[in-house]
């Protein structure tokens, strides 16, 4: 996300003038610093990748170079408050355990260090737009709208690819179903099927469950065979 910070006013950081005329202030997320040549600071930029990463404000004496306050502004509070605009926060020397602690909503005291602190937050929309074109199916719905930021033609040609793979593998089971059943066909009409004999011979059938042989005759041997036997 991209973070930017100001700092518009300041109130009770020194007695002396000529102190605070030596004042200037450093902000740092991460890595990053910004440092100002006052204590005001217009718009510094910042890219963060995690709400855990806080903000760092110290306020300096340019004449000693001496941390005079600092403060920890925890990023997933600005981000829970939808941000900070113009809002009076509290410095404290360093070490001091009150910094541990962080309201966003709480208001110095009279008299106590503070500045007047604006932090605004940005979603950084490319890194967004990469991590839903990883997930094709994903899309956002946000403040922006609901939108899918996956490319389309892309999606399509896969869809396509995908159909035309479940096709061809239906028909492969199709056309071996038929195979399938012409073999089956094809077996169960040699068992029913028998080779007539030639006219004049027997042909010898397997032993029946007596044990004993039988010829298969033709019709026209077998009436000439029961006449001669009367």
């Amino acid at each position: 996300m991209d973070v930017s910070v100001s700092i518009t006013a300041s109130k009770s950081l020194s007695q002396s003038n000529l102190i605070l005329k030596n004042l200037f202030v450093t902000l740092q997320i991460g890595q990053t610093v910004r440092t100002g040549s006052g204590v005001l600071v217009d718009d510094a930029q910042f890219r963060s990748g995690s709400a855990e990463i806080p903000l760092v404000l110290t306020i300096k004496n340019s004449t000693t170079n001496t941390m005079m306050y600092v403060r920890n502004i925890p990023m997933s509070s600005v981000l829970e408050n939808g941000g900070l605009h113009s809002r009076w926060v509290a410095v404290y020397p360093p070490g001091d355990p009150q910094n541990l602690h962080f309201d966003a909503f709480a208001v110095p005291g009279e008299g106590c260090p503070q500045v007047c602190l604006s932090v605004a937050t940005h979603e950084d929309l490319m890194a967004t737009v990469a991590n839903l074109s990883s997930s094709p199916a994903e899309s956002s719905s946000g403040g922006f709208g609901s939108y899918s930021f996956s490319p389309q033609p892309r999606l399509s040609v896969v869809q396509e690819s995908h159909d035309e793979k479940v096709d061809q593998l239906r028909r492969s089971i199709h056309s071996l179903q038929e195979e399938l059943k012409l073999s089956r066909q094809s077996i169960d009409g040699g068992r029913g099927s028998y080779m007539a004999a030639p006219s004049g011979r027997s042909t010898m059938l397997p032993p029946t469950a007596g044990g004993d042989r039988q010829s298969f005759l033709p019709p026209t041997s077998r009436s000439s065979l029961e006449a001669g036997q009367d």
